[in-house]
Order: C-alpha cells, then structure tokens, then sequence
C-alpha cells in the first residue's frame, strides 16, 4: 500500500510544500501506527542537472517511509471538453499510487479529453483535478472531492474560491469550468465553456 505526493518545481522552489507535508502527515497517521516523522523538504534533494527554465513534477512514492523521490518535466495537457461518469462507489480521499480504478473510469471518456466523476449525485474531481466552477460572479469547488488537492486547499484558505455542495442538476447556474492541482495553478488552466461538460 504505495501513497504519492506530487509536487511542482519551478524557479528554484517546491511549491506549497507545506500543504504537502500536511497531506503526507496526515496520510500516514490514518494508515500507520508509531512512525517516525518525516521532512519533505530534506527528504527531497534538487539534481544538479535540471533545466532551470522547466517545470517539473516530483513524485514522491511513501508508506511508512518514503521509497522514491522521481524527477519528471511537465508538460501540461490540453483538455477541451469532460465526459460525466457515475462511480458511487468510488473512495479516494488517500493519494494512492494505485490507480486503476479511476483509470478504469477515464476509459468511459467516449472521445472527450477527460471525465467528470459524479458520485451519488454530486460533482466530485477530474480524473486527475479539482474542479473549480464560474457563476459568473465567484469560482466555486465542490465541497465533496475525491481528494482534498493541495492547491484547492491553497485557493481556499486565500480566499481566491470557495467551497460547496454541486449536484449535476447545479451545472447550469455555470459558465466556465477550470481543472486545478500541484501542478496547475488557477492561471494556468484556460477556462473552458460548460457546454464543453456532455
């Protein structure tokens, strides 16, 4: 049992490292007893060749101690349009290496770029993002995510976007619609028509 934490490099800087230390904290309180505490920030040492004009990602690969550091450049994709998938069974809320069940759902894409998980009626994540909504007026997450995200939880506690409950029959008081994570700011993502969710 493999958890991970993703974290964005750039410029010199892991960023919101603090939220993932939280995350990894917590984690690994919830699945184990008596175990040491552990300093991301020490546990992560910058190679000497990398690109100083990249992104990258850093994965981090843990249970009782971490197992992996990886460096990856990121490329961010293009995502246009979201297919709606109903999973009501679906639990998340750890960032698990294993996958395979929303990878399972992300096959139900039927020719969109990426999904939308529903779960019981509710509008949860993207198969890999937070979602953030525009009423026109504010940008609104849903308050029943699969994973609390590290930069929704930024985005929150700085009041850039609030939280609250959307079912699917909420969609249509939205306009546009912005997938967020550790390696999507809110500026980074072009929001996209709500026509683009079928």
């Amino acid at each position: 049992m493999q958890l991970v934490e993703t974290i964005r490099f750039e410029k010199g800087k892991l960023h919101l490292l603090d939220l993932h230390q939280e995350r990894f904290d917590r984690s690994r309180s919830e699945l184990f007893e008596e175990i040491a505490p552990v300093d991301l920030f020490k546990a992560i040492t910058i190679p000497e060749l990398i690109d100083p004009w990249a992104i990258y990602k850093v994965r981090v690969v843990y249970s009782e101690s971490i197992k992996t550091v990886e460096w990856h450049r990121y490329e961010q994709k293009a995502v246009r349009s979201f297919r709606m998938v109903i999973a009501n069974d679906i639990d998340y809320h750890l960032k698990f290496t294993d996958r395979s069940r929303i990878d399972g759902l992300t096959k139900q894409a039927n020719g969109c770029d990426s999904i939308i998980i529903v779960k019981n009626g509710m509008i949860t994540d993207s198969a890999y993002a937070n979602i953030i909504f525009f009423d026109g007026k504010q940008w609104i997450t849903p308050s029943t995510p699969l994973l609390k995200g590290v930069m929704r939880e930024s985005l929150l506690r700085n009041g850039l976007i609030s939280e609250e409950p959307i079912r699917v029959d909420d969609l249509s008081r939205f306009t546009e619609i912005k997938l967020i994570n550790a390696m999507i700011p809110m500026d980074r993502f072009e929001s996209i028509a709500i026509c683009s969710i079928r």
